[in-house]
């Protein structure tokens, strides 16, 4: 029995369908277990720095001996260099990541902690303690938000869904820093 063209036209676009839906399928599967992986290394990156962070709190917070002894680290300034790149990734709809003028403060705390760090043991004084201990403390705050650990995929669907739902006008994060309140910081010696 011979097929109508009228069939087999609408067996071909059934089968073209098909095909599209399935490559959409399979680049959106590939698109969130990359962005899966990406805040996975974010988070681990962010919990190594904290944990450096935390050595140099406990040292910062033994009085005015700023004597760093080898297992207290360099006030996280190595595990920076080492971890910056994983940070990179944009919180989106996932539970944690920095905004890049998040990022931008982050680069900057540890550049003033990388100076800190360059003074000679006897150069430290009690305002060098000072200094360092809110810049630590202020690298801290930038990433306490990797210390909880929310379930991603249950939170990555909550935020798209209600992303999904508001107005089609200009979407703002509201939790996003702004930019001037950046720019204000970085020139206000008690920002940290």
């Amino acid at each position: 029995m011979v097929k109508s063209r009228k069939v087999v036209l609408v067996e071909a676009a059934f089968a073209l369908i098909g095909v599209l839906l399935g490559g959409i399928l399979g680049a959106g599967a590939s698109y969130l277990m990359v962005r899966r992986k990406s805040w996975s290394d974010a988070r681990a990156a962010a919990l190594r720095i904290l944990e450096d962070l935390h050595l140099a709190e406990i040292v910062l917070g033994q009085g005015t001996d700023y004597e760093f002894p080898p297992w207290a680290g360099d006030l996280g300034v190595r595990s920076w260099q080492r971890h910056r790149e994983a940070l990179t990734f944009r919180k989106g709809y996932y539970p944690s990541g920095l905004h890049a003028l998040e990022w931008l403060e982050l680069a900057a705390t540890f550049g003033d902690l990388r100076l800190l760090n360059e003074w000679s043991a006897s150069e430290r004084d009690e305002a060098w303690g000072v200094s360092a201990h809110k810049n630590v403390t202020y690298a801290q705050s930038l990433l306490k938000q990797f210390e909880d650990d929310p379930p991603a995929l249950k939170t990555f669907l909550r935020n798209l869904v209600r992303s999904a739902l508001q107005s089609s006008g200009p979407r703002e994060d509201p939790a996003a820093p702004k930019l001037s309140a950046v720019r204000q910081s970085a020139h206000n010696p008690d920002r940290r």
